[in-house]
């Protein structure tokens, strides 16, 4: 039995310095499960065996086995540790979890599948920007971003105002871009950059695959590495209207690792939501984590500033209270 543990401690070790993804950990947890049922006699472990083994509930276990969610550090070592590993292939395990981690917080989610598929789109965003000035899509660092979100009279976004300092990550960096995604009831193609500041339209295109709109903003002079730069730009949805816009609910950011000081303000003017509150999630698909309950001041706004935000979804999110003549009478 020793023999046996000691080999699968070795192969499990060889085998996760190729792990980056929840589906690469979750693949080499099953190739464990199977190798280590060969010494009872099963093709594979069964989820009432480990839940036995492990202590973990069998619900819990299947969602950590199948990739919906991201295992924790302590399930993983009790799961592992049931199934042979020990000694040096525990660090193993717990590097191959970092790294997976790592990863999962760069695509800002948590699902293997979901994670999957936003490295794609990045991927053909940036398979599609071949031009030579192109280079500056990985060329600047934001330190502050300060937004301010207007909600109009339909209870629609109608527009997002942006400040932002950049730090040039290398010598002669001239422009940085905003990424703006299809909306209902708005025209992606004739979304632009207005109120600039300390910065120029450049060439803005939208892309197909995936659909998304890339506003380039041209600085007034190449940058020295280590440079900062401030600028604005908004973006106003309502001149690129085309129908019915939705009702919003929630305006934010998502921090693939940790972001720069950043304020969100939203603004509702007169009519006011039910309920205001600030949220933060880890993952895009992971829980709601309430904040604080936010106020409206005299001019119907809200904000909060975080100095340093943390990977995940930093956001405000609000209810609506029914219109009048939808409301049941008692």
């Amino acid at each position: 039995m020793a023999d046996r543990t000691d080999h699968l401690t070795r192969s499990s070790a060889e085998q996760l310095a190729e792990v980056t993804t929840i589906a690469d950990l979750t693949a080499a947890i099953d190739r464990l499960r199977r190798l280590r049922a060969t010494e009872v006699g099963e093709p594979r472990l069964g989820l009432d065996r480990l839940a036995r083994l492990t202590g973990i509930p069998r619900s819990t276990l299947h969602n950590y086995l199948a990739g919906d969610v991201l295992i924790p550090a302590n399930a993983l070592d009790r799961l592992v540790q049931a199934l042979g590993v020990r000694g040096p292939g525990l660090r193993a395990w717990s590097e191959a979890l970092e790294r997976v981690t790592r990863t999962a917080r760069g695509t800002g989610l948590a699902s293997a599948t979901r994670a999957a598929e936003i490295l794609a789109v990045d991927a053909r965003i940036r398979a599609a920007l071949t031009r030579p000035t192109d280079g500056w899509y990985d060329q600047t660092q934001e330190i502050s971003v300060s937004e301010r979100v207007i909600v109009g009279a339909e209870r629609a976004i109608v527009s997002v105002q942006r400040r932002v300092t950049v730090r040039a990550l290398t010598g002669g960096v001239d422009r940085c871009s905003l990424r703006m995604w299809p909306r209902a009831g708005i025209d992606l193609d004739a979304l632009e950059a207005g109120g600039l500041r300390n910065c120029m339209p450049g060439r803005h295109r939208t892309l197909t695959d995936p659909p998304v709109r890339v506003l380039e903003l041209l600085f007034d002079h190449p940058l020295s590495a280590g440079e900062t730069y401030p600028y604005e730009v908004t973006v106003d949805f309502a001149e690129a209207r085309t129908g019915e816009l939705r009702p919003s609910v929630e305006a934010g950011c998502i921090f693939k690792r940790r972001g720069p000081a950043y304020t969100l303000e939203v603004s509702f003017g007169d009519d006011l939501p039910r309920r205001i509150r600030q949220v933060h999630q880890d993952f895009v698909d992971g829980p709601e984590q309430p904040i604080a309950d936010l106020t409206p001041n005299a001019w119907g706004s809200v904000h909060f500033f975080v100095e340093r935000p943390g990977a995940g979804v930093h956001a405000i999110r609000w209810e609506w209270p029914e219109p009048a003549g939808d409301q049941q009478s008692g």
